[in-house]
């Protein structure tokens, strides 16, 4: 059956991640059809799938089957196996039933980390419920999908009912609670399933039945409406004990019933659960054993056996024979999850399946009847399971997230910091939405290497066509520069990052344009290390309206991802030597004092970065007084150039006030463990602090000196443990989380 028009493009251009236990091909179990054909579905409507196969079938476990391998990265767009590291299928402990987590292997959380690291996906489908715990390495706004195949809460007891010993997996109503909860979306097998996952607490759940593209499956020899001397039933089935229970209860009554009737009938039994009915065997019982494809039973059989009067889930093998358009006589149990077309569908016992069968062998044009309600029962199935589908993929679609990133085309080198921001950005906001650039500026200034970085990310627009549509068709924008004129009003969620827009443009610019730009957005957020005075002023006058809490402050790194750039690799492989000093102005008294106490009193030779390109000007003879030479001064952009450090960074680095061009500065040095003075900082205690530190702070001058001579001695010590304190010092990865999570819920739109 085609798919319905308004399905069929439900998944187009989504990216979905699948997580599955055991391989699609080939498709010879019940499960793997189950998966192989929901699969076939998803990308029917024009889903990309990526496949992360976790091995635990017993014929994966001792080999690689490279054949089947291979047959499934030719099925998919992208295929990864996960290594096992733990026993497989490990029985309960400490308790009778299984925690959810207990079949859980670290392994699968590695993989997904780096599979969501590298790319975007929109949604991720996990395979039964005891692997939910692999929800929790989902990024904010990937629609997380649980397949969950059957019910496994008081499994345990179901099968002790029946005199069977549990096996496989089986776990409390509690604990498959808890990983139901996990998941955006629960796929139920059957309606009866599906009410007990929102009892469970399931926040939605829809059913999606096990329904093939219909099929015909020719006769290999005469059946019994050609005038065959016997009616050939099938039963098909895998390996478990629940199916040949099943099986041996259903011939327990058919022997009396064919002893008293003499019914000129053979039944075939095919499937690896011939493994455990061997016994069965007999002139009138054939079995075949596992068949390469269940095609080679039901082209030998004129009808098709559901003998289920107890199980979990949908019987895979049941949609299997009714999208062949077989006749299938069954257990009214075997057809929960169908709607039933015909009463020998849904027999009420075993006693009821043999009168049905006793009918057909009477009157063979039954057959085609039951035939008939075979492809009316699967359309039906095959209506439901496109449209839950479908609806998944409109979840999905409703999640994503779409970012655009305005940049100065002057930024984009490979030795600029800004353009290590971009990157970085990139990578962290790409993981869960989808990229835009938008570049202001001459184009011409762009290294083309630095574009086609960005390019794996996302679209690149520059110039000024459509510039406002661009951003107000985007749920967020990133601003790594402020656009001339500013975008209208209209934009849902807006964030700057304070020291990237610090690197190239002056405290009273951003004063007097940030606080506009924020005001056109529903909601702006501003990301920088630390709160300081300029972002204050910033945010104040940006918060003038009737909703002041939309615009905030977010302590954030401006290197997402503490990836090495350029510059911190330069720092990383120089060799220490010498101060650098940063100042906000070139002739604040206090900096005489500070560059003499360093020349004269520690016999350092410090280089001086003054923001306002100022020198300072020392007295011709006394303390204050430097000899020729005792101080370089240097450029503020070259604090951020790497042709600096090609031969030696500095073994600490003292700062006086607070230029905002230099907040970039105290990231980069704590990444690469150089400890920092800041003097003079009316923030600080009053009492000099001694300890080891990525970023010492001293208030009055006597304790700013004594921070500087213990900072001179005790440098080299300090440096290595400056890990705990440079995270602190950056506020750590929780801020870019903070706007991933804003952006993922639609702070904003609307």
């Amino acid at each position: 059956m085609a798919i319905e028009p308004a399905a069929r493009d439900s998944w187009r251009g989504l990216d979905l991640l699948i997580l599955t236990p055991v391989p699609t091909h080939p498709a010879t179990l019940g499960n793997r059809v189950r998966i192989a054909e929901a699969c076939r579905v998803l990308k029917a409507q024009g889903a990309r799938i990526t496949l992360l196969h976790y091995p635990t079938d017993e014929d994966w476990r001792s080999r690689l089957p490279l054949d089947d391998h291979a047959a499934m990265r030719a099925a998919f767009d992208d295929v990864h196996l996960v290594p096992v590291t733990r026993p497989l299928h490990s029985a309960p402990w400490p308790g009778p039933d299984h925690g959810i987590d207990e079949w859980w292997d670290p392994a699968i959380g590695t993989m997904l980390d780096w599979l969501f690291k590298l790319r975007r996906f929109d949604a991720l489908l996990v395979n039964y419920t005891w692997l939910s715990r692999a929800f929790l390495h989902a990024p904010p706004g990937v629609l997380r999908i649980l397949d969950t195949h059957d019910r496994f809460a008081d499994r345990r007891a179901l099968l002790a009912a029946h005199g069977i010993a549990p096996e496989f997996f089986f776990t409390t109503p509690e604990e498959e609670a808890a990983g139901i909860v996990r998941a955006d979306l629960v796929w139920a097998i059957k309606a009866e399933e599906a009410t007990h996952f929102r009892a469970l607490g399931a926040r939605e759940v829809v059913t999606v039945p096990h329904a093939e593209t219909s099929r015909t499956v020719p006769m290999t020899a005469p059946g019994w409406r050609a005038g065959a001397p016997v009616l050939r039933l099938g039963i098909a089935g895998g390996r478990n004990t629940i199916n040949a229970e099943n099986i041996r209860a259903f011939f327990a009554v058919a022997r009396e019933h064919l002893r008293r009737t003499l019914l000129p009938v053979e039944f075939v039994i095919a499937g690896s659960v011939c493994d455990l009915v061997s016994d069965l065997a007999s002139p009138w019982v054939t079995l075949l054993g596992s068949v390469a494809t269940m095609d080679e039973l039901y082209g030998q059989v004129d009808a098709v056996l559901a003998p289920l009067a107890f199980s979990t889930g949908l019987k895979i093998k049941v949609g299997e024979a009714l999208s062949r358009g077989k006749a299938v006589i069954g257990h009214a149990h075997a057809f929960e999850g169908y709607r039933v077309a015909h009463p020998f569908q849904a027999c009420e016992d075993f006693t009821a399946m043999l009168r049905a069968i006793h009918a057909i062998a009477r009157e063979p044009s039954l057959l085609a009847a039951l035939e008939d309600a075979s492809r009316e029962t699967i359309a039906r199935a095959r209506q439901r399971l496109d449209r839950a589908v479908a609806h998944s993929g409109a979840r999905a679609r409703a999640r994503r997230r779409s970012v655009a990133i305005v940049a100065d085309t002057a930024t984009l080198r490979p030795d600029s910091l800004v353009f290590d921001h971009l990157r970085e950005a990139a990578a962290v906001l790409g993981a869960s939405a989808v990229l835009e650039f938008r570049l202001i500026g001459d184009p011409a200034l762009a290294d083309a290497g630095c574009l086609r970085q960005l390019a794996r990310h996302g679209p690149i627009r520059s110039g000024d066509d459509a510039a406002d549509t661009v951003l107000r068709d985007t749920d967020a924008v990133l601003f790594a520069a402020i656009p001339d004129p500013l975008p209208a009003d209209g934009l849902a969620l807006g964030a700057a990052h304070l020291d990237v827009l610090a690197l190239s443009a002056s405290g009273a610019e951003l004063t007097a344009r940030l606080p506009a730009l924020a005001r056109g957005c529903g909601e702006f957020r501003l990301l920088g290390q630390d709160r300081s005075a300029l972002a204050a002023r910033i945010l104040a006058a940006a918060a003038d309206g009737p909703d002041p809490g939309r615009v905030r402050h977010i302590a954030a790194p401006f290197l997402a991802q503490n990836h090495e750039s350029p510059l911190l690799r330069a720092l990383h492989r120089a060799p220490a030597d010498g101060v650098a000093v940063l100042a906000e102005r070139g002739g604040a008294p206090e900096l005489l004092a500070v560059l003499a106490f360093l020349v004269h009193g520690l016999r350092l030779r410090p280089t001086l970065y003054a923001a306002d390109g100022i020198a300072p000007a020392f007295p011709p003879d006394g303390i204050l007084a430097l000899p020729a030479g005792a101080l370089l001064r240097a450029a503020p952009r070259a604090l951020f150039s790497p042709a600096t450090y090609r031969l030696t960074r500095p073994r600490f680095v003292v700062e006086i006030g607070a230029a905002p061009g230099f907040a970039a500065a105290r990231e980069v040095f704590s990444r690469s463990h150089i400890p920092m003075a800041r003097l003079f900082d009316p923030l600080a205690p009053e009492e000099a602090m001694l300890r080891a530190e990525a970023c010492a702070r001293s208030r009055l001058p006597v304790s700013a000196l004594l921070t500087l001579d213990h900072l001179a001695r005790e440098a080299d010590r300090f440096a290595p443990a400056l890990g705990a304190e440079a995270e602190r010092e950056r506020g750590g990865q929780a801020g870019w989380a903070a706007l991933l999570g804003m952006i993922a819920a639609g702070h904003g739109a609307g």
